[in-house]
């Protein structure tokens, strides 16, 4: 193949282990490597300075994000074809990507085929469909991938990017959360939702209603009133799909059937998987809080991407934070984090926007994950497991202060998916 004929390509990535795997899957193919680097600054700069004909671009980069990359890409080339290639393919990111003008959006992890097919696609047509792929990367452990409806339909080519972007900006016309009926009606202040949130994070199993009504902030018949409101004029994607005449009513029941079958089948893989693991009962609630309280406080989605059972280490990321439990059973839990979901975190808690690690960001993290264990040694202590707890500590990995693993430790590892990047958690116990 002369060299004429190849497609040249950029990769953007601030995984080392991501930018070994797209080039071992373009080698040997028509496309051709013209530059690749871990942050955006560099991005640009590569860009302007090789102009190729694809831009393969992550999202969680370093000081700059993927999104703000490609609108300052696009700025340098409007005619740039930019696919972004990310774990995080929530709703949100998808559509926000899409709007900003990305030609594709693949989901990590895939594979080798089904990658060139879409590059393929891309280069072939110069008004292709936008479309992604959500395909199990080999990796030991079980795969899991984070999407919602609309994804789903992309991957199979059943919608286009214009049809799924128009669904959204009806859905979201019409659609109002609680929290907005109640303002809007005026049985809540921010003060009030503020107050909610407090107690949310002390009791995550509680959700919003029982709060209002347990701090009686309105009356029961209030509350199902707005409740009614809120669902009459609710419409989920799929609706909105058929009304915007992107799928019929015959079409939108055998789709969402076949999409229940396999998320259905995702969730029991990794069920399945959780059954292999020691203390599952532990395990399983420091996840569950994990979840919730990213979801709720953090206003994060997470899902559980792969679970590994029996680690005896794991790979570092920036900051690994630990806290130790003593009691029926001697354990520690452990979340290892980017630097990009440090800040993410620690911008929560402070409700600010924080763009740089010290000393208080780090406190910050600590607190949220005596939070989630404060939630889970409660929940345990219902079924008769008491544990006491230490003060959180933090290793800098990138420092002579790293984590150390002990030899004679094992970790239970699960990888989560989110939509501020991905991150560990793990649960510490002695053979």
């Amino acid at each position: 193949m002369s060299a004429e004929k190849r497609t040249r390509i950029m990769i953007v990535d601030d995984s080392s282990f991501m930018l070994s795997v797209i080039t071992d899957m373009l080698k040997g193919t028509e496309f051709e490597i013209v530059g690749q680097c871990q942050d955006g600054a560099t991005a640009l700069e590569m860009y302007a300075r090789t102009k190729p004909d694809i831009v393969l671009l992550d999202i969680v980069l370093p000081e700059q994000t993927g999104p703000e990359i490609l609108d300052k890409i696009l700025d340098i080339d409007a005619n740039a074809r930019v696919i972004m290639v990310s774990s995080l393919g929530t709703e949100d990111m998808v559509v926000d990507c899409l709007r900003r003008g990305a030609k594709h959006f693949i989901q990590k992890p895939f594979d080798q085929e089904h990658f060139l097919r879409e590059l393929r696609e891309l280069r072939q047509k110069e008004d292709s469909k936008s479309t992604k792929v959500s395909i199990g990367l080999s990796f030991k452990g079980i795969i899991m991938g984070m999407r919602f409806f609309g994804q789903y339909l992309l991957e199979k080519h059943r919608i286009t990017k214009e049809q799924l972007l128009n669904a959204i900006t009806y859905q979201k016309n019409i659609n109002i959360s609680l929290e907005q009926l109640l303002i809007q009606d005026g049985h809540l202040n921010g003060k009030d939702i503020m107050r909610i949130k407090d107690i949310q994070k002390k009791n995550l199993d509680k959700d919003l209603p029982t709060i209002i009504l347990e701090e009686k902030l309105i009356t029961k018949d209030k509350l199902d009133s707005v409740l009614a409101e809120q669902k009459k004029s609710r419409i989920y994607i799929g609706e909105a799909l058929v009304k915007t005449g992107a799928l019929n009513m015959q079409e939108l029941d055998l789709e969402l059937k076949a999409y229940k079958e396999e998320e259905s089948k995702e969730e029991w893989e990794i069920t399945k998987g959780l059954e292999k693991v020691k203390n599952q009962i532990i395990v399983k609630s420091f996840i569950d809080y994990t979840i919730k309280i990213f979801q709720k406080i953090a206003g994060e989605m997470v899902k559980v991407r792969a679970c590994i059972p029996a680690a005896k280490t794991f790979t570092l990321q920036d900051y690994t934070f630990e806290q130790k439990g003593k009691g029926n059973i001697d354990i520690a839990f452990i979340f290892n984090l980017s630097e990009a979901v440090t800040l993410r975190t620690a911008s929560v808690m402070y409700s600010k926007e924080i763009i740089q690690v010290n000393d208080a960001v780090i406190d910050a993290v600590k607190e949220f994950l005596n939070i989630i264990d404060g939630n889970s040694c409660s929940k345990l202590s219902s079924v008769g497991l008491n544990f006491t707890t230490l003060p959180p500590v933090c290793y800098d990995n990138r420092s002579k202060n790293k984590f150390l693993f002990g030899a004679d430790d094992e970790y239970m590892l699960v990888s989560l998916i989110s939509t501020m990047g991905d991150f560990d958690i793990l649960v510490k116990s002695k053979i």
